[in-house]
């Protein structure tokens, strides 16, 4: 019911979707960002923050069921069946004799209990899903609270747009964008980004995380949805951010910004809880922005900023797992990696090949690289400012060619999927 909680699995199912290719995953992710999307959005374009777990006094009355209610939905074939896949029993396991929705056997084993095919089981889920969620927004809904918070945003704008790339569903890289138009149309400004939107305005200054984590949204649509406004705009709040909060003295960056009215003290924080630490995030920004365009001022504040936590890293490595993720990115050679679509392809199969190629991206688990896909003409050209390593790339024979490079050397050019697999395959030891 959290806007983070819910960006943040999602994403995290993304990469169990490139690791394993296993489509449940998938299915996880979807089911998530269109709940998101049809229940969480806000009319301006940005998301709400959180929803209630009760309506009208009733804890988790919206979300629970019983089987009698299963029937009422589904009928009395349907409902029975459904409500056993569920775990929804007389007794329940939730007060009340009320159940919250749970799987006790994976979906094949269930199907074959019941004489299905998976397939046939899965399309009797689909329907069911449907008429039960119908059925459950005739009860009392729960309250919404519908602020805009730019760190929790940021989160969303990445699960939408990693989904994007990941899942090749356009739409979710595009609802990515809508909302991160709303952040940098609303909340950003020459006195910086704003935290928090509601009733039509802007108030309280944006912290570290809410820095940290629309820049890491940003950089996670520059890869989904190449435009140079993207990378632009991470660089410009990354330039605010250094100036605000970093601590050139020891490295990384304070929670608040010097200045802030009743501080008692600029805590530094570093450990991942419920949300990941702004200066985890950052250390990864930092290192991603460096790979893009080739400045080592961003690797230089990251190593800085490794060095200052690394002690407490060192101590408690499970207590902070997206700085750890983000030494392992700078302790490796990340791989840039670019698609080139020609600008008038030669033979009718080019669309085939450039898809095959985005199938092997999809399918691999990349964790450290930074990825492109773009076309010969004005697309390439706008990119060239601002991505260091696009100097001389050029669709090969008129065929969508790749490009693997690690700090700045490339492979051989190819324009053979295959080929284009195997490079992005090979894993350097650490």
């Amino acid at each position: 019911k959290m806007l983070y909680d819910n960006a943040l699995l999602a994403a995290a199912y993304v990469e169990a979707y490139e690791a394993t290719g296993d489509e449940r995953w998938a299915g996880i992710v979807r089911e998530t960002l269109d709940y998101l999307d049809r229940d969480m959005s806000a009319p301006e374009g940005g998301f709400h923050s959180a929803t209630d777990a009760e309506a009208i006094g009733h804890e988790g009355d919206p979300y629970v069921w019983t089987p009698a209610r299963m029937t009422a939905a589904l009928g009395p074939v349907d409902g029975p069946l459904v409500a056993r896949y569920w775990g929804v029993t007389p007794g329940g396991n939730f007060e009340g004799g009320r159940t919250v929705l749970h799987v006790p056997m994976p979906s094949d084993k269930f199907a074959a209990a019941n004489g299905m095919t998976p397939e046939v089981w899965r399309a009797r889920l689909v329907a069911a899903k449907a008429k039960l969620l119908a059925a459950r927004r005739e009860r009392p809904q729960p309250l919404m609270d519908t602020k805009v918070l730019a760190a929790w945003n940021g989160l969303a704008v990445s699960a939408f747009a990693r989904a994007g790339r990941a899942l090749a569903e356009p739409r979710y890289a595009a609802r990515a964008g809508r909302a991160m138009d709303f952040l940098l149309t609303r909340l950003a400004g020459p006195k910086g980004l704003g935290r928090s939107w509601s009733e039509g305005r802007a108030s309280h200054a944006g912290t570290l995380e809410d820095y940290a984590f629309v820049i890491a949204g940003l950089l996670d649509l520059f890869e989904a949805d190449p435009r140079p406004r993207w990378i632009e705009a991470a660089r410009t709040l990354q330039r605010e951010q250094d100036a605000r909060f970093g601590d050139p003295a020891a490295g990384g960056y304070f929670m608040a910004a010097a200045g802030t009215p009743g501080l008692i003290a600029r805590g530094k924080p570093w450990a991942d809880y419920a949300l990941p630490s702004g200066n985890s995030v950052s250390a990864l920004n930092l290192l991603r922005l460096a790979e893009w365009t080739a400045d080592d001022a961003y690797g230089a504040r990251a190593r800085a900023l490794l060095t200052a936590f690394g002690s407490e890293l060192g101590r408690s490595p499970t207590e902070a797992p997206w700085l750890a993720a983000a030494l392992d990115f700078q302790l490796d050679r990340p791989k840039e990696i670019l698609i080139l679509r020609p600008r008038a392809p030669k033979g009718k199969d080019d669309d085939a090949r450039a898809a095959a190629m985005a199938r092997a991206l999809a399918e691999a688990f990349l964790p450290n690289a930074v990825v492109l896909t773009t076309r010969e003409g004005p697309a390439l050209a706008s990119l060239r400012p601002s991505v260091a390593w696009l100097e001389g790339k050029r669709a090969i024979g008129a065929r969508t060619t790749a490009y693997v490079c690690e700090r700045h050397v490339c492979e051989l050019p190819t324009s053979d999927p295959a080929r284009f697999a195997a490079q992005i395959a090979k894993v350097d030891p650490l």
